[in-house]
């Protein structure tokens, strides 16, 4: 391409980013307002129906804008595919592996808290929570009961407390042994993973903003995909590993593309859901303007939680809300229970069901007079927008699945980090000509590959390690967690940047394996609730917590010799070719 060429492409490119960006946006924004004026349903259903396809519009609105930047239709999109999966690529990675682990988040919670056995509640769980909160928190504006499930058998007690820093929520477990509850040590445990794979545990909604800009690349990224290929269902049944190379890499990055595409597209759709008044409020505003407590009214039945009035009054009886809530929901569907202003004249109840079973993420519950007990309100029903939204939402955070559907959610999800991952791969070595020196720019995708495909792995088994490594008793503990998940990351990076990468591929790789390796033994040293133990006690959650981190460092260790062995082999065989050269000669 000449200079002149060169510009224009350049100009072309730029010009349908800025009215992707621009006028996408303005275009996806004008929808959903239409539709929330034109639909003849509730408002608060019209609201939701226009910003949850307003997303489907600047997606269409990107595609439309790009669909002749390379000539024809086919390639433009190849084009696209290629550059909408880069740009940030790596900050996708980091959600699909974290949010991928948050499939298990409680399940993550309760093995970072060993001393919170999933015992079987006792069958008067809830008097004897409520009975200790009243011993415990009777200051506290908020009480909370999570009862036990078929996911969770435990029964954990929750209260808001006020400290020199503003609020903190303080659990306390039920342990069956001593017949009492118990405070783990302290920690975030899948909660922090959850948290980061929509906010990067950044300030304000920088995060949010940040993952809402991957989600929608990636969402073009897989429309286009879609197009570019043509033999779609092929590439899945072919994997030509032993050809190594770009043909390996393209191989393995269509398979784990198709394998799972229903998967990515949900994921990645109902993601933008999840905060779409974050990243398109304007629908809202125009029917509700800033009476965000009127819409939430309309839409979920929600109500404000009356202030604390002054007046001391004891606590009503919870058998009318309780019974209301198993008479609506099921007798084993009640799942959480929580008292505002305990003690106070202007109290509430309020019951929630558990959603074992159930795809929609609604918000059902009931409301009861904390003073009288009587319910004041029972929201059930919701309109088709909000329903809509449930299920789409209920969709992403998997909250229904039993245990094969929520393994299957799992496998999908690391069907996606290998996605996002060849795919960050495939870019450099379609790039690579031995001839030549790399660019920057290649040599700053690779690192950014090394320190993101590795980095946020070895950061999630830091931060596993950690919890069993720090002091019980340390102050803010649960944030040294946290700070050791970015130190692993941190020095990732460092060492991405400073070794050649060849050697850095292979020596973090090496780094990722001991560390999910050392996961399982460190637990056995420190907890007495090793592998072993949990296979002969029966204690499924710790042992299978411990056969994933052994099959990951088993996944990272293969890899790791696999890429030592090509290195070299290909270096013994040039020296064998040479002494044969040399014997000829002789």
């Amino acid at each position: 391409m000449t200079e002149k060429g060169e510009a224009a492409y350049r100009w072309s490119v730029t010009r349908r980013a800025v009215f992707v960006i621009v006028g996408g946006y303005f275009g996806a924004t004008l929808f959903a307002i239409a539709l929330a004026l034109l639909l003849p349903v509730p408002r608060a259903d019209a609201v939701l129906f226009g910003t949850i396809f307003s997303f489907l519009v600047y997606a269409g609105i990107a595609i439309w804008a790009y669909a002749r930047v390379r000539g024809g239709f086919r390639k433009s999109m190849a084009w696209l595919h290629t550059w909408t999966g880069l740009l940030l690529g790596w900050v996708l990675y980091a959600v699909f592996v974290t949010g991928t682990a948050a499939y298990y988040r409680n399940e993550i919670t309760l093995w970072m808290s060993p001393e919170a056995r999933a015992t079987s509640a006792p069958s008067d769980a809830l008097d004897r929570g409520l009975a200790e909160l009243k011993a415990r928190a009777a200051g506290s504006d908020r009480w909370s009961v999570s009862l036990p499930d078929e996911r969770d058998p435990s029964l954990s007690i929750q209260w808001r407390e006020k400290t020199n820093q503003g609020t903190s929520n303080r659990t306390m477990y039920w342990d069956a042994s001593s017949e009492q509850f118990i405070t783990p040590r302290a920690t975030e445990g899948g909660a922090f993973l959850y948290r980061f794979h929509y906010n990067l545990h950044l300030p304000d909604r920088y995060g949010e903003w940040i993952v809402g800009v991957a989600a929608m690349l990636m969402l073009v990224a897989i429309i286009s995909g879609v197009v570019t290929h043509r033999r779609f269902f092929k590439d899945f049944f072919v994997l030509r590993l032993k050809k190594g190379g770009q043909r390996a890499w393209l191989d393995a990055h269509n398979m784990t593309s198709v394998f799972a595409l229903p998967f990515h597209l949900m994921i990645t759709f109902t993601g933008l859901l999840s905060l779409m008044f974050v990243y398109l409020p304007w629908a809202q505003q125009v029917m509700y303007g800033d009476d965000t407590k009127t819409y939430s009214a309309e839409a979920f039945g929600n109500a404000d939680i009356p202030k604390a009035s002054g007046e001391a009054a004891g606590l009503a009886s919870l058998a009318t809300v309780i019974a209301t809530s198993r008479d609506t929901w099921g007798s084993d569907r009640l799942g959480r229970v929580m008292i505002n202003n305990a003690g106070d004249a202007a109290a509430t109840f309020e019951t929630r069901p558990n959603y074992a079973g159930q795809v929609s993420l609604d918000h059902r519950k009931v409301i009861a007079n904390g003073a009288t007990g009587e319910v004041v309100s029972n929201v059930q029903g919701f309109g088709p927008g909000v329903a809509t939204r449930g299920v789409l939402i209920g969709l992403h955070v998997a909250r229904f699945a039993q245990p094969t559907v929520r393994a299957l959610f799992f496998l999908c999800g690391l069907a996606g980090c290998a996605m996002v991952a060849t795919g960050l791969v495939l870019w450099n070595l379609k790039r690579r000509d031995p001839r030549i020196a790399q660019s920057r720019a290649e040599r700053l995708v690779e690192r950014l590959n090394i320190a993101a495909i590795l980095g946020a792995p070895i950061a999630v088994a830091a931060y596993f390690l950690a919890n069993r490594l720090l002091p019980a008793e340390l102050p803010t503990r649960a944030d040294w967690e946290i700070r050791w998940f970015f130190i692993a990351w941190a020095l990732s990076v460092l060492h991405a940047f400073a070794r050649q990468a060849s050697r850095a591929w292979q020596e973090q790789l090496s780094v990722a394996s001991l560390l999910f390796f050392a996961v399982p033994l460190v637990n056995a040293l420190t907890t007495g609730r090793g592998l072993w133990q949990s296979l002969a006690s029966g204690d499924v959650l710790f042992a299978a917590f411990d056969v994933v981190q052994l099959c990951l460092g088993a996944a990272f260790a293969s890899t790791a010799f696999y890429l030592w062995r090509r290195e070299h082999g290909s270096s013994l065989a040039r020296g064998r070719a040479s002494a044969d050269q040399i014997g000829s000669a002789l």
